[in-house]
């Protein structure tokens, strides 16, 4: 097994077969940089409400604490006789945001590429369309595969109904845990000054009742 070089890269890449529309600026370091797609599911997602994002450079901001499903730019048509890795660029993943979904790419699998992530920073994490986002590494296998990829993965073009579903109801992120537990504390502390105000009222009436004249 052989990772492809920039050169190989270069040299597969071109006929666009693999990668349609590719752009030979977005190879570096071994791996074709995919672009953020124009569109996103946020939690809590209680209903199916894919945002569409229809202009380059338009902001996708994922919450502190929340999940959302991201999409490549580009769509892959990965060969019989190779399979590749994918990841998220580390600037992204130094500012908290963690892919939480898999990391590799099944030969013959054609479409573009779903990502689960979680913000787990303490900050927005904020991405940009279009900006170059998902690294790719492509290996060679020694021979075509005769178990291409047919899952029910192959040739989505976008996000879907299933998508939402899969990041239903909200997120018990550490911000909201630490949220309620505040909440709670408050109504602790409302219920033992109403304990403490009945038990003076109560002792006070009982000092009255033996020891007032």
């Amino acid at each position: 097994m052989a990772f492809w070089s920039a050169q190989t890269l270069r040299e597969k890449l071109k006929p666009d077969s693999i990668i349609p529309g590719y752009q030979p600026d977005r190879i570096k370091y071994g791996a074709y940089e995919l672009g953020l797609g124009g569109e996103t599911v946020i939690t809590p997602a209680r209903r199916w409400r894919a945002t569409k994002f229809l202009k380059a450079k338009e902001k996708i901001v994922i919450p502190s604490g929340q999940m959302a499903m991201l999409i490549t730019e580009e769509q892959v048509n990965i060969p019989l006789a190779a399979m590749a890795f994918i990841s998220m660029k580390a600037g992204k993943k130094l500012g908290g945001l963690i892919n939480i979904s898999g990391f590799h790419v099944d030969p013959g699998f054609k479409g573009k590429l779903k990502f689960s992530v979680y913000n787990a920073g303490s900050r927005d994490a904020v991405l940009e369309v279009g900006e170059p986002t998902f690294p790719i590494w492509f290996c060679n296998l020694d021979d075509e595969t005769d178990t291409p990829y047919k899952g029910d993965h192959q040739g989505q073009m976008g996000l879907g109904p299933e998508d939402a579903s899969r990041l239903r109801g909200e997120v018990a992120s550490p911000q909201a845990l630490s949220g309620k537990i505040k909440s709670l504390q408050l109504q602790l502390m409302g219920i033992y000054s109403l304990l403490a105000a009945i038990v003076i009222a109560v002792a006070t009436e009982l000092f009255k009742k033996f020891f007032g004249q």
